[in-house]
């Protein structure tokens, strides 16, 4: 929706901002589906930020590969939280999540359509 995508865009700046003041120089990827949405290069560290932000706030929604990419680069990767994005946005910033945070709770949710009685509704069986 609209007011999601204005959500995620204040988030990003949120992060991009605080990674400037900080001497770092981001970079957005997010649109490379690389498993983060920052890179940002510093003196003697490089982060890797995925940004989450939320109207209000709420519980942290990963992708499965957000969640490799934070075990794979550890103490690299960062999860920025932008909070109240709307009105007083707030940036909480977790190094190392996969580490750091309690185990997450694994949702699967695989959408497909099924249609199992296709034999018996076909038209006409073609035969070579």
């Amino acid at each position: 929706t609209e007011a999601k995508r204005w959500i995620e865009e204040i988030g990003m700046r949120g992060a991009l901002e605080h990674e400037r003041r900080e001497g770092r120089e981001p970079r957005d990827v997010s649109k490379e589906f690389l498993g983060y949405d920052i890179v940002s290069p510093g003196t003697g560290e490089t982060r890797y930020i995925e940004v989450k932000a939320f109207a209000t706030t709420g519980p942290l929604e990963l992708t499965p590969h957000e969640w490799q990419m934070a075990r794979r680069l550890g103490n690299q990767y960062w999860i920025y939280v932008v909070e109240n994005a709307l009105s007083e946005p707030r940036l909480t910033a977790i190094r190392d999540p996969a580490a750091t945070l309690p185990r997450p709770q694994e949702v699967v949710d695989v959408v497909k359509v099924v249609v199992r009685d296709w034999k018996d509704k076909s038209r006409k069986e073609i035969s070579g």
